[in-house]
């Protein structure tokens, strides 16, 4: 239960510190001398308000100081100034249509004769030939510019939360050389395109980029009118990488294993480095590392023979990722991640059990039912408000399209990844084996585009204040925290 609360105090930490600046060193310092009296009185009643002051100050200064620091090296400085621009692919493309989103690392600045060392993340958009990937060392001729900002969305605002404070528009490129980036990340990313290409040759569109979205993160490919289906529907989680991904895949390499006479202890130990290299594979964004963090927590758990503490688990995860980037705390994708997950570890089993007991006697087979509704809207009571806030949109249907749809999603998934690895080696056989995958995309095409055309199956909902976002969830952590509380005979264990 200490652990739990130092995760808490620390995010608190950094979400306070968003509010207003500072230098870190003051709070570095009060950090570490309450982390020292914590330490020197550990018998004392005092010890958990000296860590939890550690905890959440140490989270003040975690942000404060990774706040950029505008000099003649920011590649910023230059905006609104025609440069050749030297850096490094720092992330997998983003393909959009008949172009390229490519995050570089600024490495080296010219203007005119003179040039200089830069530093500084810059978003460029390129034509789609030629094709950048992660690692590659390219030479960018062209104007740098700040990012928009205002309403109804401040674009530079949404960039500066992902370390990026200028841009590029379709500037002149040539490719150098790859000299920079990991070396297994690069190869791994090398995979992810080639399956990419492969699975748009096993199935015709959206089939193909279902199949992509859902194996390997990317949704470039997918229609438009297919995204505003599943936004409509409250299932656009289906499409991209999250902990029911990694849930799937965990468990089916286990499984496998398993199946193979492998003991489930030794299983589950040799399913941790696929679930690195998968996350390594897809990109690792926010939502996919903390998913990662969280198996990887089971594992271990299962592995010392330990029960896995699921609260614990999800925010020693929010709380790792957050002292690595605290950024990652404002990206959209991650909070609905942590939210869902949040959801359904406070929400499920009640709302299980309390719609198990309002079914006959004899009903007892539409438990299955009750179960994957009971998780849908668990996930709901957090993610709900946040959705509408963020985008707007209302989708009554949410619960009934979740509960009708998420079931395709395992077989699709199973099925693509097979024809998509057996594509690589054999492009007939893989278009074979795709064909298997072919009725559960049908059926998320099919049910999304008919739910989604019912009367009233979503509704736009008026911008309101982001207080009453506040107010809801607060209300919601008073209950999730009296939850928490142990039962007043039983011994709390410390983490």
């Amino acid at each position: 239960m200490t652990l739990i609360w130092l995760c808490c105090a620390l995010l608190l930490g950094i979400a306070a510190a968003d509010t207003f600046g500072g230098p870190a060193m003051p709070f570095l310092i009060v950090a570490a001398v309450a982390g020292a009296l914590a330490f020197v009185w550990r018998t004392s009643r005092l010890r958990l308000p000296f860590m939890l002051l550690s905890a959440f100050t140490l989270g003040v200064a975690r942000d404060t100081a990774a706040r950029p620091h505008t000099d003649m090296a920011s590649v910023w400085t230059y905006a609104n100034r025609s440069v050749v621009l030297m850096g490094t692919v720092e992330r997998h493309p983003d393909w959009r249509d008949d172009v390229q989103i490519v995050v570089v690392a600024s490495e080296r600045l010219g203007i005119g004769t003179t040039s200089r060392a830069v530093y500084g993340l810059v978003r460029v958009q390129v034509s789609s030939i030629p094709e950048l990937h992660y690692g590659q060392h390219v030479e960018l001729r062209g104007q740098i510019e700040l990012p928009r900002e205002g309403k109804p969305f401040d674009f530079r605002a949404y960039l500066q939360r992902h370390d990026i404070y200028a841009v590029m528009q379709r500037p002149k490129v040539r490719v150098v050389g790859v000299v920079g980036g990991n070396g297994l990340v690069a190869r791994l990313l090398a995979l992810n395109d080639g399956l990419r290409v492969t699975v748009e040759r096993l199935l015709p569109e959206p089939h193909a980029a279902l199949i992509a979205g859902m194996l390997l993160g990317t949704q470039a490919a997918i229609p438009r009118e297919v995204l505003a289906d599943f936004r409509a529907t409250g299932t656009s989680h289906l499409l991209v990488i999250s902990g029911w991904n990694i849930t799937v895949l965990v468990g089916g390499v286990a499984g496998f294993l398993v199946a193979l006479g492998i003991p489930r202890r030794r299983a589950m130990a040799l399913s941790l480095p696929v679930l690195v290299l998968y996350v390594l594979f897809v990109g690792a964004s926010p939502s996919v590392l903390r998913a990662g963090i969280m198996g990887t927590l089971v594992i271990w758990a299962e592995l010392a023979d330990r029960e896995p503490d699921a609260w614990t688990g999800l925010l020693l995860a929010c709380a790792v990722l957050a002292l690595l980037d605290p950024n990652v705390l404002w990206d959209t994708g991650f909070q609905l991640s942590a939210l869902a997950t949040a959801g359904i570890i406070a929400w499920q089993k009640p709302l299980y059990t309390a719609l198990l007991r309002r079914l006959p006697a004899n009903s007892q087979p539409l438990a299955g039912l009750i179960e994957s509704l009971s998780v849908t809207l668990a996930a709901l009571i957090l993610t709900l408000p946040l959705l509408v806030y963020s985008f707007g949109t209302l989708a009554l249907i949410a619960p009934v399209a979740n509960l009708l749809l998420a079931p395709a999603v395992p077989p699709a998934m199973l099925f693509g990844a097979l024809g998509a690895v057996a594509g690589l080696l054999f492009l007939p056989l893989g278009q074979l084996l795709a064909l298997l995958a072919w009725p559960f995309t049908t059926w998320l095409l099919v049910g999304t585009h008919l739910l989604g055309g019912l009367p009233a199956a979503a509704l736009s909902v008026a911008p309101f204040s982001g207080w009453w976002l506040a107010a809801w969830y607060g209300g919601l952590l008073v209950v999730v925290v009296w939850r928490l509380q142990p039962p007043k005979a039983a011994v709390e264990i410390a983490g």
